[in-house]
């Protein structure tokens, strides 16, 4: 905004005009004068010189002020420039995020509700991390989504039947979204929307520990008309061998209800 750049231009001026004072203080120091700046940033001679004002003094006087002026014009011009610099290095993540956010396109052909028809590697997924076996069956009936999609946000409730029910929203900004996490346990998971077009939607998730990882999640609509949950998740720790975990993908196919 305009103001804001205005007034940190001030802020890098009056900066400047310190360090102006300072370095010609330190010039004129062994003239034995003082020497006064003021707001139009011009000087003014006082006091007295155990020179004689002759030519030669006068010549040198001048030869300093002149000194002095071309060091001012110097650091002026440096001091916008920075302060030009420091207003383009803070909009830069701005600008990325802004740059992010019109690539955005609301994946509005995925609106509405859908019934599961099929699903592949989930159990295992779950298994890696951690999950017990009561939960790995309750998660079984996840088996209805409904996407509610506008200009500024996409709404995911996945549920089971009267029992469980999972709400998460995101939106197109690019920014990062809290949500609960999806295996219950304490804390917080972290997603935002990587990619979005009229027909898919993918979302990034993070989540730490205990247990944490991070998952790729897409929601597309096929060519037939069915649409397809990918899961792409790596956890830290993988719970079926104990050690780091890799990439594993799974998915299920809806219909619309």
């Amino acid at each position: 905004p305009a103001r804001m750049i205005a007034a940190r231009i001030a802020a890098r001026s009056r900066a400047v005009a310190g360090v102006r004072r300072a370095a010609v203080e330190q010039i004129f120091a062994h003239e034995s004068r003082s020497v006064a700046v003021n707001s139009s940033s011009t000087l003014r001679f006082t006091g007295s010189t155990h020179h004689d004002h002759n030519e030669n003094s006068r010549n040198k006087r001048d030869q300093w002020k002149w000194a002095y002026i071309g060091l001012g014009t110097t650091l002026g011009y440096a001091g916008v420039g920075a302060a030009f610099w420091t207003l383009e290095k803070d909009s830069l993540s701005a600008h990325a995020k802004a740059q992010q956010a019109a690539k955005l396109m609301p994946a509005k052909e995925i609106h509405g509700k859908w019934k599961q028809v099929e699903e592949v590697g989930r159990d295992n997924a779950l298994q890696q991390m951690s999950l017990n076996w009561v939960f790995r069956q309750a998660a079984t009936l996840l088996t209805n989504l409904d996407v509610a999609v506008d200009d500024e946000t996409v709404r995911i409730v996945t549920q089971g039947g009267y029992v469980i029910s999972i709400t998460e929203k995101y939106g197109y900004d690019g920014g990062e979204y809290v949500c609960s996490r999806r295996d219950n346990r304490s804390g917080k998971h972290i997603g935002r929307i990587v990619e979005s077009t009229p027909t898919k939607v993918v979302l990034k998730i993070t989540w730490d520990d205990p247990y944490g990882g991070e998952m790729y999640e897409t929601f597309e609509l096929l060519g037939d008309g069915r649409l397809k949950q990918t899961n792409k998740i790596k956890v830290n720790q993988d719970g079926t061998t104990g050690k780091a975990g890799e990439w594993y993908t799974y998915y299920s196919i809806f219909v619309r209800q």
